[in-house]
Parts: C-alpha cells; structure tokens; sequence
C-alpha cells in the first residue's frame, strides 16, 4: 500500500504534540484488569482508513523500526471490529467524534471524546463503536518493522 505524500516531519510532530498536550486516556485504576475476554463484532462497519506515512524511524531508534501514521474514520453507528495488536503497538488520537472502547485490559467500556489518546498495547484487543452523530475519526500511529 503506497502512501500519500505527506510531510513525515509533519505527522511526526503533530503525533508528538499531541502525546505531550494531553494525558493519556487510560482506565481508571480500579477498573485495570490484566486480561480479560472481550467479546465484539467479527468485522468493521462505517469504516475507512486512509494511510498517510510510513517513516524509518530506524535512524533515532535502535533496530528496524517504522511508524505507519493512518487516519480511520468511523460512520455514526459503525464499528471497528475486535482485534489484537500482536507486534503492532501504538496510539489512536481522537480528531474529532465521540466513540465506546472496550478493551481486554479494561473492566469498564470507556467513553472516547476528540483530544483523547488511547494507547494500544502488545497485550491488547479492543473494539471501538461511534456512539456520536458525527464520523469518528482517529489519527492512528503503529511501530511496524520498517521496510528496507
């Protein structure tokens, strides 16, 4: 899949401003679970994703690492369907919207509003639902390999 030309610099920044502006919206500390079963749909409604960059981060960081940069966008009353990051770890920054997570580390659902980051873990598997009358729309940022 071939990106669109984007500044790389650009994305990375406003990824980082982002991060740095705003806590990390986490579960609350008495509803934190190790691991739990999540149940949720087998494949996404409403949605569509748009990659924006890959960027070789190898040179700052070290071994064969990238940042896949995407924005996914939600229709009113669709769903991301439930899956598990694996070796994809990363963030999910709320543009603009309003959505439910569940999550496998997480006893409660939690309630997504524009400006909340929500980190996405080795270890997670998680669903998102727009509950909003407007597309959700997420900037996403993975560390994938990086391609040579």
């Amino acid at each position: 899949m071939k990106a669109e030309r984007f500044s790389s610099a650009a994305i990375v920044a406003a990824t980082a401003l982002a991060l740095s502006t705003k806590a990390l919206s986490a579960c609350p500390e008495e509803h934190i679970v190790e691991a739990r079963d999540v149940q949720g749909p087998e494949e996404s409604v409403g949605v569509s994703i748009r990659e924006l960059a890959l960027v070789n981060i190898s040179p700052v960081l070290a071994g064969d690492v990238a940042k896949r940069f995407f924005e996914l966008t939600v229709a009113p009353g669709g769903h991301v369907l439930l899956h598990g990051h694996g070796d994809v770890q990363g963030y999910a920054y709320v543009l603009s919207g309003e959505a439910t997570e569940r999550r496998s580390d997480c006893a409660v659902a939690l309630e997504r509003r524009a400006g909340d980051v929500a980190t996405e873990p080795k270890t997670l598997s998680h669903w998102w639902e727009n509950t909003g009358p407007d597309p959700l729309i997420l900037l996403v940022s993975h560390a994938v390999p990086a391609q040579n």
